[in-house]
Parts: structure tokens; sequence; C-alpha cells
């Protein structure tokens, strides 16, 4: 899968079961896990990683989180309308490209 597609994903079990998949080694994942649309989940994602960090971005139409993963000096990013949103997709971008 490429970094546009991952980034063209929207919230959802399909996104979730990859996390579950590439983050975790799941091959069935529980479908009560819901890493891109509940914060909880997002966050045990999140912990997985030693230099993250989440930023909020307001103007009066929208607010956006972007979220930016450190490997090795690499940043992996996502810009998402969600903070689980953003996580998700950066995690995935640095597992899979990193």
């Amino acid at each position: 899968m490429t970094r546009d597609e991952v980034l063209a994903m929207k919230p959802g079990r399909e996104l979730d079961a990859l996390v579950a998949h590439e983050i975790f080694g799941a091959q069935n994942p529980d479908p009560l896990f819901r890493p891109s649309e509940h914060i909880s989940a997002a966050l045990k994602v999140a912990e997985r990683f030693q230099d993250i960090r989440i930023t909020r971005y307001v103007d009066p139409e929208m607010t956006m989180w972007k979220c930016e993963i450190f490997i090795h000096g690499v940043r992996y990013f996502a810009l998402e309308k969600t903070m689980a949103a953003a996580i998700s997709k950066a995690a995935l971008l640095a597992v899979m490209e990193g």
C-alpha cells in the first residue's frame, strides 16, 4: 500500500484492521479495537513510538490534527480532522515506510 493510499483511507474498519495488523501483528483484529475513531485505542498505538508529536491547528473553518512520528531522524506524518485518525495514519506510514 502506498503513502497516498494510506492517507486517502477513511476512518473505519478497514483502516483499523490495517493498524491492528501492521502495528500489533494481529491476524484477526478485535472488532472493538477502533484506533481510527476512538482516541483511547489511538493512544495505545501512539505508545508504541518513542518520538511522537501531536499538534492541533484551528482556523475559523476547521480544526485539523497533525501527528508526526520520528524514527532515526525520518519524519512520518498525517494531517486529519480527528486526532485518532492522524495517529493511526502516521503510525501506519512509520511502520510501512520505515
